[in-house]
């Protein structure tokens, strides 16, 4: 079984920006497939396949945690984890019926919030590291 994630990733001025995006989602446990679609100038549409089942903000910490500078991209969710067959990237579709009434929860917007103190962000750091190496599964 497959996870997909639909979400906007802000703040990608350049394809070096697109590039690094693409290696962070790579490096995610489970990582399959990735699409990353230019929506504007400063905007990129994600659509992320894995074979684990991810909480949001792991993702969103992949994508803080890679850059080097000072820069940091936000995320602005379309959908959360749905599980979907897995196909070959050339023949990649949604079953009908995956999209069901009363699920307008994962439609809403969703903006990160960084950790307000610095315990926090360590404490999201050290989980972080521990998932990558494997010793947590989300």
């Amino acid at each position: 079984m497959s996870y997909r994630y639909d979400f906007y990733v802000e703040d990608v001025g350049s394809e070096s920006s697109a590039t690094e995006i693409r290696e962070a989602l790579a490096e995610l446990p489970g990582a399959q497939h990735i699409e990353l679609v230019r929506a504007s100038q400063q905007e990129a549409r994600v659509t992320l396949y894995v074979h684990e089942d991810l909480l949001p903000w792991v993702i969103e910490e992949a994508l803080m945690m890679s850059s080097g500078s000072a820069h940091h991209y936000c995320v602005r969710w379309i959908r959360a984890a749905r599980p979907v067959p897995w196909k070959d990237p050339g023949s990649l579709v949604v079953p009908e019926g995956m999209e069901e009434p009363g699920d307008e929860g994962y439609d809403r917007p969703y903006r990160f919030t960084p950790p307000t103190s610095i315990p926090q962000a360590l404490a999201w750091i050290r989980l972080l590291a521990q998932v990558r190496r494997g010793e947590v599964v989300p």
